[in-house]
C-alpha cells in the first residue's frame, strides 16, 4: 500500500486529548491513528498487542470499528474494559 502524498491528518497533535491514563496516549492523538487506519487501510479491525488501559479499543469502537487489545497486567485489562469514549473526546 502507498500513502497519499498529502493526507488531512497533522504532522503534529498539539492537543492529544484526554489521557486515560498517565502513560496513555491521549484520545485524540488515537483517534487520528484509528481514522487512518479506517480510512486509508481499510481495516475493519483494530488490533492493540499492549492495549494497556484501552485507548486505542475505545477509541476504535468509537469510530465504529471492532477492536482487539492484549493486555498482560490484570489491573489494566480490568481498566480497558470499562472505557469509554465520547464523540466529544474525539
Amino acid at each position: 500500500m502507498k500513502c497519499p502524498e498529502i493526507l488531512p491528518i497533522p504532522d503534529v497533535i498539539p492537543d492529544a486529548g484526554r489521557s486515560l491514563w498517565v502513560r496513555a496516549m491521549g484520545v485524540r492523538a488515537a483517534a487520528h491513528a484509528v481514522r487512518f487506519a479506517r480510512d486509508q487501510v481499510g481495516a475493519k479491525l483494530v488490533f492493540d498487542p499492549f492495549c494497556g488501559v484501552g485507548t486505542i479499543p475505545a477509541v476504535a469502537n468509537a469510530l465504529g470499528l471492532d477492536a482487539l487489545g492484549i493486555e498482560l497486567a490484570k489491573k489494566r485489562c480490568e481498566q480497558s474494559r470499562t472505557q469509554t469514549v465520547t464523540p466529544a473526546d474525539l
